[in-house]
């Protein structure tokens, strides 16, 4: 354990109370210390993360002791009246010898989401959050950047990961790194740097020129842009008719490329560009491609008027529905024949869809239709209205809700009334639960357990508090990372004892997501992590055994299949060599699957004709008659002949 001086008392800091931890520093909750606060405590140069002999690990290095050496004198100069939405320094922490400061300590934002997740789809859906909810935060976060200005400072790395949201309310941290006085902000991050203080002969954004006030608006309008038509400004599939003016995403603002182009497709998770009305376009397409800067005009903000067509249910602020006929006749249509692809409507609720899994080779799912919970059977299991931040897992016969720290498990072998079970969080937000056919799988006080016939089993013990688990039929896969530990873990799924030796690639920079898929013999973890300026995917496929076969990485400016975040399924078929591991995954908006051949991880086959048939946000599940795909409202069956 590390130990600080706050306030002339000393704090031993426990990795199990870690909250987040970046690239540069670890926020610990020392709530327990000082009521309502946690300890942003920088990296030195020896910090485990910081290891390794290549480049990025020296820069890193030399980065993490500049960094060290400026705060000294940083901090001490940090002005003092910032506007209230700013997370600033409260006290500073020190050293033992009290000669360096080593980090300081600020307001806790208790149950807090970074503003990244307004840009994400199934976040959003899961809590119901409307576009008029993202305005409004947007609108919150604008009048904290005009005061910042005001003030003569400048965010510098503005960007959708250091600002924090709570209600309609944006919080913006890491004020260390914010650039004052004589003080520059020396990060930036490629997705909303601006490419004009970039160089122009490299095929990369990388910054050359000092941010400034302009740039800062500048990354405030792509961060709006994204979070309101949930696509990146300088996303989507690029398709020039002319191949030889092809470029990838690292290039597309260097090109001033961006979805406006008319040879710009959009994913099929974004709403039309039209949602926006001709005022706010014509910002854009002036931002984008003529290079103009300054304030987004407040007139553009107050002018939106965001609703939701009572035809379609397409978000948009235009005074017609720009998709309302096409939306409609696609929801008129039971089953589509496109080559050798095929999609058949199998359920469709007015409500919403909360889990589905297909197990013992049965399709089992849970909604929520006219104030029940529901199961495939259209049996009641449980009255009353879905919970922001809930999860929600099947098990068999079982129906699991977890929210925060409670867990209730209605089994109708056992009546209708829920039994409730204390778990852990992760990070005191995300409830950590998972199942398979036969049995709930759970983190009890850094234990993990599974539920049994006369009582909870325990299996063996983790991290508190920083663990998260998945579960497949035979094994299951467990994964944390606090400060200097890291760990993969595999675990039986019916016996007793953990295999924690899974030699996982060392993770460098924030942690921003981790999701696995497992069949019987496979184990497809999936990372993505902030990394300097860059969000780096990896995907580390793992045996039963708990050996690590092949990692692939690829960073947000690749166009690479890795970089998809939504549907995927894991599947193994009988081949002339022996089995083939497999995993399907839908890319932009068809199906591809990606194989496991002679330890290596490569892309199998495509499948275009499913193209349009399905999106990106997703769910796939691997069934006997063809791979199941699930939304909020509907499930259907997709064969491939």
């Amino acid at each position: 354990m590390r130990e600080v001086y706050l306030k002339g008392r000393r704090i031993r800091l426990d990795p199990s109370t870690i909250l987040g931890e970046g690239g540069e520093a670890e926020v610990y909750d020392i709530s327990s210390f000082e009521p309502g606060t946690v300890l942003k405590l920088w990296k030195p140069p020896t910090h485990p993360s910081f290891e390794g002999q290549d480049e990025e690990a020296r820069r890193n290095r030399a980065g993490a002791a500049l960094r060290l050496a400026e705060q000294q004198r940083k901090l001490k100069a940090f002005p003092r009246d910032l506007p209230p939405r700013v997370v600033q320094p409260i006290d500073l922490a020190l050293n033992k010898s009290g000669d360096q400061i080593v980090g300081y300590s600020m307001r806790l934002l208790s149950g807090a989401e970074a503003l990244r997740r307004y840009a994400e789809l199934p976040f959003r859906r899961d809590r119901g959050i409307t576009n008029a909810e993202v305005l409004a935060i947007f609108k919150d976060l604008y009048g904290t950047l005009g005061a910042l200005h005001q003030r003569q400072v400048v965010v510098g790395d503005f960007n959708y990961y250091n600002v924090m949201v709570t209600g309609l309310e944006a919080y913006q941290i890491d004020a260390d790194s914010m650039q004052f006085g004589g003080f520059p902000c020396r990060t930036f991050t490629t997705r909303f740097v601006d490419p004009l203080i970039c160089d122009p002969a490299l095929r990369a954004l990388v910054q050359t020129r000092p941010h400034s006030e302009a740039t800062d608006w500048y990354a405030f309008a792509l961060m709006l842009f994204e979070s309101l038509l949930l696509v990146h400004p300088y996303g989507g599939i690029y398709s020039p008719r002319d191949v030889n003016q092809q470029a990838g995403l690292a290039l597309r603002p260097l090109k001033r490329i961006s979805v406006l182009h008319p040879e710009v497709k959009l994913p099929g998770v974004a709403l039309p560009l039209e949602s926006l009305p001709d005022e706010l376009l014509h910002y854009y397409a002036e931002l984008l491609h003529k290079d103009r800067r300054g304030i987004l005009p407040h007139k553009l903000l107050e002018s939106l008027r965001w609703t939701r067509c009572t035809v379609c249910g397409t978000e948009h602020a235009r005074l017609r529905c720009p998709k309302c006929s096409e939306r409609a006749t696609a929801a008129a249509i039971v089953e589509v024949v496109r080559g050798r692809a095929a999609i058949k409507r199998l359920f469709r609720t007015s409500g919403r869809i909360l889990a589905a899994a297909v197990q013992e080779g049965e399709l089992r799912y849970l909604y929520h239709e006219g104030g029940d919970f529901k199961r495939e059977d259209r049996s009641a299991v449980l009255s009353g209205e879905p919970a922001a931040a809930m999860r929600y897992r099947i098990s068999g016969s079982k129906t699991a809700l977890a929210l925060q720290s409670s867990l209730a498990v209605i089994d109708p072998k056992r009546g209708a009334t829920p039994t409730r079970t204390s778990i852990d969080t992760f990070r005191g937000t995300m409830p950590v639960i998972e199942s398979n056919s036969k049995h709930l799988y759970w983190m009890r006080g850094g234990n993990l357990e599974r539920d049994g016939e006369l009582g909870s089993k325990l299996l063996g013990t983790a991290l508190s508090g920083q663990t998260r688990i998945w579960a497949g039929e035979r094994f299951g896969f467990g994964y944390y990372r606090a400060g200097a530990i890291q760990s993969g873990f595999i675990f039986d799924a019916e016996k007793t004892g953990i295999n924690d030796s899974v030699a996982l690639p060392a993770l460098r920079g924030e942690l921003l997501d981790a999701a696995a898929s497992l069949s019987l013999e496979r184990c497809w973890f999936f990372t993505r992590a902030r990394q300097g300026g860059d969000v780096v995917s990896r995907l580390s496929l793992i045996d039963r055994l708990g050996a690590v076969i092949d990692t692939l990485e690829a960073k947000d400016t690749e166009d690479s299949w890795l970089n998809e975040v939504g549907g995927r399924c894991t599947a193994t078929f009988k081949g002339l060599g022996g089995s083939v591991h497999a995993l399907f995954v839908v890319n932009g908006d068809e199906l591809i699957r990606i194989d496991e051949r002679e330890g290596r991880i490569t892309v199998g086959a495509r499948f275009p004709d499913t193209k349009g048939l399905i999106a990106s946000d997703e769910e796939l599940l691997m069934g006997r008659e063809g791979l199941f795909v699930v939304n909020r409202r509907e499930i259907r069956l997709l064969t491939l002949s």
